[in-house]
């Protein structure tokens, strides 16, 4: 009999190890993948690890995330574009639903908002950018040191303000101010978002370079 507990214990074992390697295995392909930008490859990969982990709220943030931003280079295959973001949208208000003041969620609903813009920009241009300020300005109440929320949020205003008569170069302050906050941010697991330095960093150099 305790030979046969034995190896039922060590079975159950097994399985789980197994299904955490599995997990752990598919979660570093699918974040290396979206480093390297390869946005479609890695939402793949992510949405099948969402419908094995449904109390995990990282898989369906890298779903929306990914496909936000993978549908960015779409403009010219409007079908597939609106499908990402809608895709995008889908999975993100799952996720919002348990965790409605999660920042790293919201920064992803600011992109799905860009994406639109993108989209259409006559037909969700102003609705879409008022729709991320306000986003934002959740976002950076609930956490003011968050860098993606911070970084984001500049880089979305400079955007905006080439469309709007302004001058990218007044955000480069505040674009100094969020890169410091990537030095003090440290993600809970390896697999929390992390992202973000590098693009902060080149943004920052092309900034100086428009100051001088």
């Amino acid at each position: 009999m305790i030979r046969i507990l034995l190896f039922i214990a060590s079975l159950i074992l097994s399985i789980i190890v197994s299904g955490q390697t599995s997990y752990e295995d598919d979660m570093k392909k699918g974040i290396k993948l979206f480093e390297q930008g390869n946005f479609e490859e890695s939402a793949v990969i992510f949405e099948k690890i969402a419908e094995n982990s449904q109390d995990d709220w990282l898989p369906g943030y890298y779903v929306a995330l990914t496909n936000s931003l993978g549908s960015f280079g779409l403009s010219s295959d409007k079908e597939k574009m609106a499908k990402m973001l809608e895709k995008s949208q889908d999975f993100l208000d799952r996720e919002l639903k348990k965790q409605s003041e999660n920042v790293e969620l919201l920064v992803v609903q600011t992109f799905i908002d860009t994406g639109w813009i993108i989209y259409d920009p006559m037909t969700y241009g102003m609705r879409g950018m008022n729709k991320a300020l306000e986003v934002y300005n959740r976002a950076s109440k609930l956490d003011p040191t968050n860098p993606r929320v911070a970084f984001t949020r500049v880089q979305f205003n400079m955007h905006s303000s080439q469309y709007m008569g302004g001058n990218p170069a007044d955000y480069c302050e505040d674009l100094q101010k969020a890169i410091e906050l990537f030095a003090t941010f440290k993600p809970e697991t390896e697999f929390h978002p992390n992202w973000g330095l590098e693009r902060a960093k080149t943004l920052a150099q092309q900034c100086e370079n428009k100051r001088n």
